[in-house]
């Protein structure tokens, strides 16, 4: 199962395989930015299409500090940066991380 849940992945323990996704502050910014412009995928009720100003500067700290938050939550996780990665390519190195040995 792939989820975004970090209570459900801590409920099952060992028996889930969790990793994080993680991006730098300046890509949480770009990416946030494009979405209050209406670039991307339509999100349906997305809280950050059309939102600029103080508004935008709040939804930038806000993740980063819940990206700290989740990879807190699941100390044992395996983190994989977003950066500049493509999603079909990283579909593939979550795969590959679910297969490597590690902290789990």
């Amino acid at each position: 199962m792939v989820g975004a849940d970090p209570d459900t992945a801590r409920s099952l323990g060992d028996e889930a395989e969790s990793v994080v996704l993680r991006a730098r502050p300046a890509t949480l910014e770009e990416r946030l930015r494009l979405r209050s412009e209406g670039v991307g995928p339509p999100l349906p009720g997305d809280p950050r299409k059309g939102i600029g100003g103080e508004g935008l500067r709040w939804a930038i700290a806000r993740s980063a500090e819940e990206g700290a938050l989740i990879e807190a939550r699941l100390p044992k996780a395996r983190t994989l940066s977003t950066d500049g990665v493509e999603p079909y390519a990283l579909v593939e190195a979550i795969l590959e991380a679910r297969d490597e040995p590690g902290p789990r």
